[in-house]
């Protein structure tokens, strides 16, 4: 998982839907990309994914990609009453071998909000959650719940925190950032996802997913530092699954 700033280029302008595409504000631009990959007796996954969000985690754009004959590319812009998708699968198992922009199963489709969003703030995107939670808390929202944007309609997801032992842990800081410290006991927090669909018109369901994982998802974060330690959810077709921290790279 990669955090960095992004450039405006890099944001999809063709939006052949109602409502205006949104741009940042005052610049502030970020990209998370995530690359997960699982393997396990006959089971192969792999899913990649990038998400282009304000500071304060206002989403804009989403890509995931999934590749193999079976799989897809999918592009997600958000406009100010909806979210326009684009779809591309391969026609056959020599386009699969092909990058995305090549494959010739190509399917526009606009999401709108609906009515569903007069009860919303700001709009988040499921994989830009992982930043959010981690850099802002959000200790306003829990228990009330924020409003995120999944794969087909809107989520009101209440963000329920536990408390936990410490745990044993090693954060290691490079030169001209925080001191090293070798901590025994890392105070650590989970943050338990709990979404509920909102109505909209038109809006299909699909289970909910954040970074490849469904069911009861909750991330782990280091009290001190934010960093999310672990992430857990459910797998399809592997069962329950932790992925954890193993390695932070600061950039300078």
């Amino acid at each position: 998982i990669e955090l960095a700033p992004a450039d405006l280029s890099e944001l999809h302008d063709a939006v052949a839907a109602k409502g205006l595409a949104l741009l940042p504000q005052q610049g502030g631009l970020q990209r998370l990309s995530a690359d997960i990959q699982a393997r396990a007796f006959l089971l192969d996954k792999t899913w990649r994914g990038q998400v282009w969000f304000q500071l304060d985690g206002t989403a804009l754009q989403r890509t995931r990609f999934k590749p193999g004959e079976d799989g897809d590319f999918r592009r997600y812009r958000y406009t100010s009453e909806g979210v326009s998708r684009r779809r591309v699968k391969p026609q056959n198992s020599e386009q699969a071998a092909l990058p995305p922009d090549r494959w010739g199963k190509v399917t526009d489709k606009f999401i709108p909000f609906g009515s569903a969003r007069q009860t919303c703030g700001p709009i988040f995107d499921v994989s830009g959650l992982l930043y959010t939670i981690s850099a802002h808390g959000l200790e306003a929202e829990l228990g009330r719940g924020i409003c995120v944007f999944n794969k087909k309609s809107l989520y009101r997801v209440k963000l329920v925190a536990r408390d936990t032992p410490p745990v044993k842990l090693t954060l290691q800081q490079g030169p001209g950032e925080l001191v090293s410290r070798l901590a025994d006991g890392v105070d650590v927090r989970v943050i338990e996802l709990q979404p509920q669909p909102l109505g909209g018109a038109g809006q299909e369901r699909e289970a909910f997913e954040f970074m490849g994982l469904e069911g009861d998802i909750a991330v782990s974060l280091d009290r001190v530092t934010g960093l999310p330690l672990m992430l857990s959810g459910e797998l399809p077709g592997l069962g329950r699954v932790r992925l954890e921290l193993t390695e932070v790279r600061l950039r300078p």
